[in-house]
């Protein structure tokens, strides 16, 4: 589903809440392979910069802005990194669905194969006996049948 949908009344929006970074304001790889990674370096970053922010504000509380600036860009980068993170597992997670579902129908199909000798064996001998049936029907077709009045027609006088 997308677009807005209404849940209890309220309005809501089926988007994920991007967080949009621009490329120069990225302060680490988006591009990179091991998000996690990036991840993690980001947080001790902001840790940091926490720290610093804290020490400003014992010292000189005047210059607060600019650590404020610094880590509402850090915060930024790391609500887009994790929006990009949650794309990449969302996608690698349906990717794995499906290769699974690749890999069952795969096996099903071998099973199906190995069986099919021995259910082609049974239908052989049960169509044979059918046969064989079928040719005793046709004996007893050969014999003289005596015809019954059906329950309707007036009986012969």
């Amino acid at each position: 589903p997308e677009g807005r949908c209404h849940v209890f009344g309220e309005p809501l929006s089926l988007e994920p809440p991007g967080v949009p970074v621009d490329a120069d304001e990225w302060l680490c790889n988006p591009e990179a392979s091991d998000l996690g990674a990036e991840l993690l370096a980001l947080h001790g970053k902001m840790q940091g910069c926490s720290l610093e922010l804290v020490d400003c504000l014992l010292q000189n509380p005047s210059e607060h802005a600019t650590h404020l600036r610094r880590l509402s860009s850090l915060l930024q980068n790391m609500r887009g990194l994790l929006n990009l993170l949650q794309r990449r597992e969302a996608r690698a997670l349906v990717l794995k669905q499906l290769r699974d579902q690749v890999a069952r129908k795969k096996r099903y199909i071998e099973d199906a194969e190995a069986a099919l000798p021995a259910l082609a064996a049974r239908l052989d001998a049960h169509s044979g006996s059918a046969s064989s049936a079928q040719d005793d029907g046709k004996q007893t077709a050969d014999l003289p049948q005596t015809k019954r009045p059906r329950t309707g027609d007036a009986a012969p006088s």
